[in-house]
């Protein structure tokens, strides 16, 4: 049953429950970052407590008497006196907000004006805010990433219908008690601020600067440390600035600070077009998933993803079975296979050019490479961890070298002929080529057949033993060299695609755009600009 107001209760009183604004619990004291309201109703809505003010408005928990519901009430700022312009941009913005349909943001059911207050009702939720939740740590850093995955397809579901956040920040996600997030106050950064006249809003900015917040003239209303370079310099605003503000979030969340600090908003604006600080050594972040939130922090809006979507795609594909996941562990391993084996195969070839083969010689091979493969794994151990494909190559290498190892071993110790263990050994390396193409790569199959196709000749004495080597280098180069390649083109594919997504977003942009503007004022200005 809704927690209605009873008769003679006071609507005003200090909450402790997170609030749509990202604020905590209130003073109940007036101030000017508030809406003082002189009744305890709006439109159809009972107003039953106050839970949150912020530079944009007031929120109150509320109850709709005409669908029996308890909603959250934001009753916004109110524009200067006479402003009417103002008044529908307000109105235009809320509404067009309203528009962004997602199970990740918040649902808003009504944008209306009533007894002179304009107000927004939406969806109440019972939760904590996302910086709440990530600040109480004990979360591993792939449930963190999954979070800000999820917030991330909201902000993508918004960028779709021309909405721009233009104030991303984690006090703007509400944790619901089942643990989904939602983003609020969608397309909301400049609601009670006169772009026309920023002189008028004087007051209004001091506020905001006093809260952390800024404006400057030209410029969308943010947060510090989660504001792009563009919003500092009064540049053009657009979907971009929102996924600027999407990565210091999460780069907060992930290593326990902003990438940008300052003790002014002039120190702050400054060392916002440096570089972002360094992750804290030891971090079990892959260094993959630095380099994407390095890229969306870039401070050219062009240097970064093409679209939300992108970023999203390339945050997630670092921790799943993506064979084009980790481009830099993946280049060291086929430039390692084929030094190493080049290396091999010419030592191989002038040790044994005047004499026969021997079972010791291998035996240290394999110890020397099975040692190197796995103090190469401890030192690239969080990309491996983190990406399934880079993990089961490195386990396939090492059982296949530690079976190699056991093949010349027992072989030394039964005193069979090199010629004889030489087959052997390729029918190892063909059941790890057969298995890696199949399950990891999913191409290449035809790798296989080259070792074992020599297992059969050099155990048919039609070729000798040395050609058994040159085969099982052989193999090992080829699967590295196609992973390589099949990389290559997955990322070519997706970068097509990007760009093909990017042109259909904007060739809708542009024939829909008339239809965004309001001939009521003339002075109707595209949500996004």
């Amino acid at each position: 049953m809704p927690d209605r107001q009873k008769p003679g209760e006071t609507w005003l009183a200090s909450a402790t429950a997170p609030t749509q604004d990202g604020g905590q619990t209130i003073d109940p004291t007036p101030d000017e970052s508030r809406v003082v309201v002189q009744t305890t109703r709006i439109g159809r809505f009972s107003l039953l407590r106050e839970i949150g003010a912020g530079g944009m408005g007031t929120v109150f928990a509320a109850y709709d008497d005409q669908l029996d519901r308890k909603v959250a009430l934001k009753i916004l700022r109110k524009p200067r006196a006479g402003n009417e312009r103002q008044r529908r941009q307000i109105l235009r913005e809320a509404r067009a907000a309203a528009r962004v349909s997602h199970p990740n943001v918040v649902s808003v059911y009504e944008v209306n004006d009533a007894d002179g207050l304009i107000h927004i009702a939406m969806e109440y939720i019972d939760g904590e805010t996302l910086h709440s939740w990530q600040s109480k740590g004990g979360h591993h850093w792939r449930q963190v990433l999954s979070m800000y995955i999820q917030v991330g397809q909201a902000l993508q579901a918004a960028h779709e219908v021309d909405v721009v956040h233009r104030d991303f920040k984690p006090e703007n996600v509400l944790i619901g008690e089942d643990g989904r997030p939602r983003v609020v106050d969608f397309g909301l950064a400049r609601v009670g601020l006169d772009d026309a006249n920023p002189e008028a809003d004087a007051g209004t900015h001091a506020e905001l600067r006093a809260q952390g917040r800024i404006t400057l003239s030209g410029v969308v209303a943010g947060t510090l440390g989660y504001m792009s370079p563009e919003q500092y310099r009064g540049g053009n605003v657009d979907a971009r600035s929102d996924q600027w503000s999407f990565c210091a979030s999460l780069f907060e969340a992930l290593y326990g600070y902003l990438p940008f600090t300052g003790k002014t908003i002039a120190e702050y604006t400054e060392n916002v077009y440096g570089k972002p600080l360094a992750p804290p050594r030891n971090s079990p972040i892959p260094d993959e998933i630095h380099r994407v939130l390095l890229r969306g922090l870039s401070v050219a809006p062009d240097a970064r993803f093409p679209s939300m979507e992108s970023l999203l795609s390339a945050l997630s594909q670092e921790h799943v079975d993506d064979v084009a996941s980790g481009k830099n562990l993946r280049t060291l391993f086929t430039r390692a296979a084929i030094a190493v084996c080049l290396l091999v195969f010419v030592g191989f070839q002038i040790r044994q050019l005047n004499r026969p083969p021997n079972n010791t010689e291998p035996i240290i091979a394999s110890i020397v490479l099975l040692s190197a493969t796995l103090f190469g794994g401890l030192a690239y151990r969080r990309t491996i961890l983190s990406q399934r494909i880079h993990r089961s190559t490195w386990l396939l290498m090492c059982v296949t070298m530690g079976q190699n190892f056991l093949v010349r071993l027992l072989g030394w110790m039964s005193a069979l002929p090199r010629a004889h263990v030489i087959p052997i050994e390729l029918v190892v390396i063909t059941g790890a080529t057969l298995f890696g193409t199949l399950s990891l790569l999913r191409r290449g199959h035809w790798i296989s057949l080259i070792p074992l196709g020599t297992a059969f000749l050099v155990h048919r004495e039609v070729l000798p033993p040395r050609v058994g080597i040159i085969a099982y280098l052989l193999s090992v180069v080829l699967f590295f060299v196609i992973w390589q390649r099949a990389a290559t083109e997955v990322s070519a594919q997706r970068a097509q695609r990007s760009r093909s997504s990017s042109r259909s977003s904007k060739s809708d942009r542009s024939r829909s755009s008339p239809s965004r503007s309001s001939p009521s004022d003339g002075s109707s200005q595209p949500l996004v600009k």
